[in-house]
């Protein structure tokens, strides 16, 4: 019979030898100084479960929900953002990431803004996929069929600060456009 410590030991290595196929093996981890030195970016997307690029003009549909609320799904991708830690979900050096919706008059329609992880995708760069943004109001007819300004930013514990805006066409989620 193996003795406590043992197991203990293996357990632990077994657990250390995860950690370092999971992320990444020998790779070390992002500092300010690599990222600032490397290519910096951020891209708006949609998307509630994968990220989808979007592109000025597209359509971007307003969902509904039983309880009379409205939001839209948004996502986002970064390049030479600390990711933050994963340990630890609600320290507060993780980034903050807001994405508001703007109409054409620059009136604020609808926004998130959360700290918290980012996932770290294998390229190096990071995102943050299935955000709800929360429309101010219940009244579809107030936002459908609007041009918009859906915008993301970031902002890390290094002080970088990163942002995308893309113009887009909020449907309600018919075929086609109102008609009077």
């Amino acid at each position: 019979m193996r003795s406590l410590t043992e197991c203990s030991r293996r357990s632990l290595l077994s657990a250390l030898f995860l950690a370092s196929v999971v992320f990444g093996g020998c790779e070390a981890a992002p500092t300010c100084e690599s990222l600032a030195a490397g290519q910096q970016s951020a891209e708006v997307g949609t998307g509630s479960a994968v990220f989808v690029p979007l592109v000025d003009g597209a359509d971007l549909e307003i969902v509904q929900g039983p309880q009379g609320g409205m939001h839209v799904w948004a996502s986002a991708r970064f390049e030479g953002v600390l990711p933050g830690d994963p340990a630890r979900p609600f320290d507060p050096s993780n980034p903050i990431l807001s994405i508001k919706v703007f109409s054409e008059t620059d009136e604020l329609l609808a926004e998130s803004t959360r700290r918290g992880v980012l996932q770290l995708r294998e390229d190096g760069s990071t995102q943050r996929v299935g955000e709800i943004v929360q429309f101010f109001t219940s009244i579809i007819d107030e936002v459908a069929w609007r041009q918009a300004t859906i915008e993301a930013e970031v902002s890390d514990s290094c002080g970088t600060v990163l942002s995308d805006a893309r113009v887009v066409r909020l449907t309600s989620g018919c075929v086609g456009t109102p008609t009077d």
